[in-house]
């Protein structure tokens, strides 16, 4: 059900701003920034390996994505960069997949738009980038975002 408010602007009173109020506080980056110096000790041991390293594999993955990521500097240079390979909460660069493929889900209710929406609506905050035309300085894993935060802004969720 849509709902329409009208106000009259005239009628609004002007709210008196600390200096300190005139910026909008970012909790995204207040939660990582407590992430990384913690070194992800909010972290349940058995994943917290994987937040605060970089495996074997992942580091041969990095050195191709700053190989990649060479190139395509050189070859576009007036281009926005990639966001390939973004710090996590805990400040360790991990590559961002962007492959789109179809998987199982354990919740058959999440295949219906409606009831995706719902929940998503019901159990996350979501957050504007603190600069909405250049993304985000890191991204949090999929396991924080939804079973610690609850939050994040348009690449996080």
């Amino acid at each position: 059900c849509d709902v329409l408010k009208l106000a009259n602007v005239l009628d609004l009173q002007e709210l008196e701003v600390d200096s300190e109020d005139d910026r909008p506080v970012n909790q995204k980056k207040i939660r990582v920034e407590h992430t990384t110096v913690s070194a992800g000790k909010d972290l349940p041991s058995a994943v917290r390996q994987g937040f605060v390293s970089v495996s074997g594999a992942e580091a041969r993955m990095l050195e191709h994505v700053r190989d990649f990521h060479a190139q395509y500097v050189e070859y576009y240079p007036d281009r926005f960069h990639l966001l390939l390979d973004p710090p996590n909460e805990c400040g360790v660069r991990k590559f961002v997949c962007t492959t789109v493929r179809p998987s199982k889900l354990f919740y058959a209710e999440l295949y219906d738009l409606e009831p995706c929406a719902r929940f998503i609506a019901d159990y996350l905050e979501y957050e504007p980038l603190e600069n909405p035309i250049m993304p985000p300085e890191s991204i949090p894993s999929p396991y924080t975002v939804l079973g610690t935060w609850k939050a994040g802004d348009s690449f996080d969720l």
